[in-house]
Formats: structure tokens, sequence, C-alpha cells
């Protein structure tokens, strides 16, 4: 039998975190009610990191994903987990006081 190369072992693990990462928004989204946690919409919904997904130890727990819809995830200028970053961890800490104190204990 042939030793793999190293071309197919990385698309083996790259097939292996696409499982894990469907796996994981599956139940992010199921968590969340597959709506948006910041203005309860229903579509063009996206799971956000909290903690950065390069963080391989946190990026399949499910208290670092949270729901939101395309605008808060990326787009908007006045809310947005990635436009104002600091604005969302403000309000992410104020009103998801549960899954905020649930992370905080995972990194500690």
């Amino acid at each position: 039998m042939k030793k793999p190369t190293k071309k197919q072992l990385k698309k083996l693990e790259m097939r292996e975190i696409k499982k894990k990462d469907k796996e994981w928004r599956e139940k992010v989204l199921a968590r969340d009610n597959n709506q948006c946690q910041y203005c309860g919409r229903k579509e063009f919904l996206d799971c956000h990191h909290i903690l950065p997904r390069e963080l391989t130890a946190y990026r399949w727990v499910l208290e670092n994903g949270i729901v939101l819809c395309k605008k808060h995830h990326r787009f908007s200028f006045e809310f947005s987990s990635h436009q104002s970053s600091f604005l969302f961890f403000l309000w992410f800490m104020k009103n998801k006081k549960e899954q905020y104190n649930k992370l905080l204990k995972l990194i500690k």
C-alpha cells in the first residue's frame, strides 16, 4: 500500500474541517432558533465565531458561536460583528450573559 502524499493528507484534513464546521453551524443555528440574535431575522443567516476560528481549541465550541444575519455579521457600520467589533462585544456581554460566562470559563 502506498503512503499518502502531502497533498492527499491535506485534502483529507480539509474535508474533516469542513465536516466539523458544518456540524458546528447546524448546532449553533438550532440553539439560536434559526434567527439573527440581534434583529430576529430568519433568512440570510451566518454563524459568527466570537473568538476567531483560527484559535483551533475553540473553533467548534458551541458557546463560541452566535447566529447573525448577513447585515449584522459583516455589512452594517451601525452594528456588525466585523465592522464594529467592539460594539458587538459590548452587546454580546450585555445581552448574552449566560453564553458569555460559559465562554469566559472555557478560556480561563
